[in-house]
């Protein structure tokens, strides 16, 4: 069972297990969608989050419907002498990924 500690004066839960981590950061998620439709999420890459983001794909789309989601990585390749976000539909860019898994 996941214990709630304070340290340096910052809530902080500490899970027993990835997959206590993942309904626990799950259970957060949808609360405060649900407190606030309009919410904006900032993701990070990573396979760490890919169990919330499991179980969020399988919750209720509709909730989402008015979410903004920024990817907080993305990757950037050199091309005619400027760097440039990889497409979305290049499989080596995190917006990629994030479309794929939901």
């Amino acid at each position: 069972m996941a214990e709630v500690k304070i340290i340096n004066g910052i809530k902080v839960t500490v899970a027993t297990d990835y997959a206590e981590m993942s309904r626990i950061a799950t259970s957060i998620i949808l609360e405060r969608v649900r407190k606030n439709p309009n919410l904006n999420i900032l993701v990070p890459a990573g396979t760490t989050p890919e169990g919330v983001y499991e179980i969020l794909s399988n919750d209720e789309p509709k909730l989402f419907r008015k979410v903004t989601f920024f990817n907080m990585d993305e990757y950037c390749e050199k091309k005619d002498g400027e760097y440039k976000v990889v497409s979305e539909k290049d499989s080596k860019g995190y917006r990629y990924y994030m479309r794929k898994l939901f």
